[in-house]
């Protein structure tokens, strides 16, 4: 086995341990799964790594602490946390974009608004956070603060193309407003479709498990 599966083996296994193990209401929980995952980034940092596989698994961990500090309300040290995964990862890694979500809530609750706004749109014109990821980001700021959005017109309509893709989505709505004239409604119009669609993919998935059972 390579150090690179060697590592990636590890991480999985300490990741899932940390999901086990983490309860927001038990305080030793956290302090454990805080070890479990320093040991692991100390342990990533000093492996012979191609730079691109280091870098990823480093933004994994420190996405994940920054989660447990989230929901432990150390939201300073969420702060600290994700501005380093989002300095460091690449725009097309999959913590990228959950920093970016995490990043906006937790300058949100420091009362960062301007900063939490102006990141928000900054990160939303980057073509690696795209469709879902991008209509829950702009929906949840747009809900926070609807008298400070700036909205630009290209992610509106990058909204819109996802909008029009999804089948799924698109064959729930019948009264869409009009993403020119109203685009705050327009996303959270999309954003409830996306919840439905969500819902009805979860009862259809009972019903077939029901059905085999």
């Amino acid at each position: 086995m390579t150090r690179r599966s060697s590592l990636a083996r590890l991480a999985d296994d300490t990741f899932h341990s940390v999901i086990l193990q983490f309860d927001a209401g038990v305080p030793e929980t956290y302090h454990s799964c805080v070890r479990l995952l320093r040991d692991l980034e100390r342990k990533v940092s000093q492996a012979r790594l191609d730079r691109a596989t280091k870098r990823s698994l480093l933004a994994r961990v420190r996405t994940h602490l920054a989660l447990l500090a989230s929901e432990t309300g150390d939201h300073h040290e969420a702060d600290r946390l994700t501005a380093n995964v989002l300095r460091f990862a690449a725009s097309d890694d999959p913590n990228f974009a959950l920093a970016v979500l995490l990043r906006t809530q937790t300058l949100h609750s420091l009362g960062r608004h301007e900063e939490e706004i102006a990141d928000g749109l900054r990160y939303a014109d980057f073509a690696a956070l795209a469709g879902s990821t991008l209509v829950y980001l702009l929906a949840e700021l747009a809900r926070r603060h609807p008298d400070m959005m700036q909205w630009k017109e290209a992610v509106v309509m990058r909204v819109k193309e996802y909008f029009e893709e999804s089948r799924e989505i698109a064959e729930l709505s019948r009264d869409v407003p009009s993403p020119e004239v109203n685009p705050r409604d327009y996303v959270l119009h999309v954003e409830d479709l996306m919840r439905k669609a969500g819902q009805k993919r979860t009862a259809q998935l009972l019903a077939e498990a029901e059905e085999e059972g």
